[in-house]
């Protein structure tokens, strides 16, 4: 078994990253001396859509945010941080600079900025295929035999059937049968600094579930779960 990181991109991994990983969980690169009690006010950016599937980064944003809240972040509210990007000209297409990371950690009052891109995203399949099914019938074979019988004083030929043995036919006909794809979501989050536009962390992860969203949820929970392990107790 092999782990990987989907939808990495470039450069998420800096050297100065404690890299975390196990198989079938999030993928996750903590900065050393991460402290997420010092995180308490965050935005959420945004994902941008997957390609060919409009509305798919704003489903998956509103499922991180909801993620966000349950593990005890204040989250800005997505309409403001649409102004602000707005009022700005802001373009986020890549890594944030130290000016832009502090503009917006000013303007939007946060600790922290989360971004993310979606590396996978398919709904569930449901996949109709013909099956052939084989049906076998037997049947008994009779044969008729003249046999020569003594009645009395005299002979007579009767005709009697013999059993011979049995003949088998196959049938066979197509029967459809439904096979459900699962739906698959794949994730690349980071949190950036606003004071010094350093990353904090970065988390990749990809899950397959009933419907994308589900899916979204698990990875949400999980990226989160994962960097929150190195939070220094006090």
């Amino acid at each position: 078994m092999t782990c990987s990181a989907h939808g990495l991109g470039r450069a998420l991994f800096p050297a100065a990253l404690l890299f975390l990983a196990s198989c079938s969980r999030a993928v996750v690169a903590v900065k050393p001396g991460y402290d997420s009690a010092n995180i308490r006010r965050v935005a959420l950016l945004g994902f941008a859509d997957f390609p060919s599937v409009p509305g798919s980064g704003e489903s998956v944003s509103g499922v991180f945010e909801k993620a966000l809240l349950r593990a005890g972040y204040q989250v800005v509210e997505r309409r403001r941080i649409d102004e602000v990007l707005k009022e700005r000209g802001f373009e986020l297409s890549g890594a944030v600079d130290p000016a832009t990371a502090r503009e917006l950690g000013r303007m939007l009052g946060v600790d922290a900025l989360i971004l993310g891109g979606i590396s996978a995203y398919a709904p569930q399949k449901k996949n109709i295929v013909f099956v052939d099914i084989h049906e076998q019938t037997q049947e008994p074979i009779f044969e008729k035999e003249t046999k020569r019988l003594k009645k009395g004083d005299k002979w007579v030929t009767v005709e009697e059937e013999v059993f011979k043995g049995t003949r088998t036919e196959t049938r066979v006909t197509k029967m459809p049968q439904t096979y459900i794809q699962e739906a698959e979501v794949g994730l690349a989050v980071r949190m950036v600094d606003v004071k010094s536009a350093e990353l904090l962390w970065v988390g990749t992860d990809f899950e397959e579930a009933l419907n994308v969203q589900a899916a979204a949820e698990i990875i949400a929970r999980r990226i989160l779960n994962a960097a929150g392990k190195t939070r220094t107790k006090r």
